[in-house]
């Protein structure tokens, strides 16, 4: 610093040109960091789409695979009574066996086949699957209706 001839204290030109120095250096390094973060932030994130997407993505394709496995079973099914209209108790836990649902199916717990019954096929139905072995054998709801769809087949 030197002093003029009125004895007041005047910077000197280097330590003027070196504060400017200094804060040119501290905002080309800021410009940097905010450069850099705002890179590494945009690549962090798609990195994370990416991962999310292809996540996305497999959990989409085992949904669809086990859909089409469950739709195959029930279609089996739907042939297996194609085939023979009138199917019995025991033909239908073999077929049951046969498919192996619990091996098979994660998260299937059982099959049933229900049959759709006129109201004036009630009380046959009842008598017929009470001398099956079933003497609890009822129909619910209890109100009377046009057409009943009844659970006739529960496998395992």
């Amino acid at each position: 610093m030197t002093r003029d001839i009125r004895g007041t204290v005047q910077p000197d030109a280097l330590a003027s040109r070196s504060m400017w120095i200094a804060w040119l250096v501290l905002i080309i390094s800021l410009c940097l960091t905010a450069s850099v973060w705002r890179y590494v932030k945009t690549e962090v994130e798609q990195d994370a789409r990416r991962e999310f997407d292809s996540r996305v993505q497999d959990i989409t394709r085992f949904i669809i695979t086990r859909l089409n496995n469950y739709e195959s079973l029930l279609r089996s099914g739907a042939v297996l009574f194609a085939v023979s209209p009138t199917i019995t108790r025991e033909q239908w836990y073999d077929y049951v066996q046969s498919m192996r649902i619990k091996q098979d199916f994660p998260g299937g717990h059982r099959l049933n086949f229900a049959k759709r019954i006129a109201s004036t096929e009630k009380n046959a139905l009842v008598q017929q699957v009470r001398d099956e072995g079933f003497p609890e054998f009822t129909f619910w709801p209890t109100a009377r209706r046009v057409d009943y769809a009844v659970n006739i087949y529960v496998e395992p």
